[in-house]
């Protein structure tokens, strides 16, 4: 798949298209640049986990699937 168009967008269809070829996506690795709250929540919303870099300065801000991986930084 050729990644173009905004992170969002990349995210959907790449999870898009492996669902529809029959596969689970169960994570998704991805660097700090797609550190974003929504891509946290559309993960979540499709029972995927986020294995994402979160930047050095994450804060707790109520997103709960971004939230959990900041707290596990902390715990470290």
């Amino acid at each position: 798949m050729k990644a173009t168009g905004n992170r969002t967008s990349v995210c959907n269809r790449a999870t898009g298209e492996l669902h529809g070829e029959g596969r689970n996506v169960k994570e998704v690795l991805a660097n700090t640049s797609y550190d974003t709250y929504k891509i946290f929540r559309h993960l979540a919303g499709g029972g995927i986990k986020p294995v994402i870099k979160v930047r050095i300065k994450a804060v707790i801000t109520g997103n709960r699937a971004r939230d959990e991986v900041v707290m596990a930084i902390r715990e470290n």
